[in-house]
């Protein structure tokens, strides 16, 4: 079976039923310098982060998004 996103994660667009192109908001911990900012470590995010489909600009939720 070919991994996508809905069977490795069981999310999709509630709007268009596309399961690539879905982009979600993480957080991370950065380094901050006077010369700019290097995350460091591993990035979060769950059923409250944010998320949008780039084929059809729906937007919200993760726990929206998911099968």
């Amino acid at each position: 079976m070919t991994k996508t996103v809905r069977t490795e994660w069981g999310l999709e667009c509630p709007t268009c039923k596309q399961d690539d192109g879905l982009m979600v908001v993480v957080q991370a911990w950065a380094d901050l310098s006077a010369d700019g900012t290097e995350v460091i470590g591993d990035h979060e995010w769950d059923d409250e982060s944010f998320m949008r489909c780039a084929h059809c600009g729906h937007s919200g939720r993760v726990e929206e998004f998911k099968v």
